[in-house]
């Protein structure tokens, strides 16, 4: 098991990572083929959503889309540090 220094210090790093990587868009932006442009697709209350991307933006949008995924894995690995820092005050 780590030491609490080193869990803590962790977790000051996976925050810091986390809010560098707040610019996100929750979605997939994707081109259709039945369709002329690239849309972003995102579920909304059980519906899938679709919103038309203008080709401009579409390399911002990706890029948004792909930080997204980066957030969730850092949320991931937050929790895993929080939980063995509970952990480690329970003894």
């Amino acid at each position: 098991m780590s030491s609490p220094e080193k869990l803590l210090q962790r977790q000051r790093e996976i925050r810091t990572q986390i809010q560098n990587n707040l610019d996100i868009l929750i979605g997939s932006v994707v081109r259709s083929p039945s369709m002329t442009g690239w849309c972003l697709t995102d579920k909304v209350r059980g519906r899938t959503v679709t919103r038309y991307v203008r080709k401009s933006i579409v390399a911002d949008a990706r890029r948004m889309s792909d930080q997204c995924q980066r957030l969730w894995k850092l949320l991931r690995q937050l929790s895993e540090v929080n939980w063995k820092l509970l952990r480690h005050r329970a003894q």
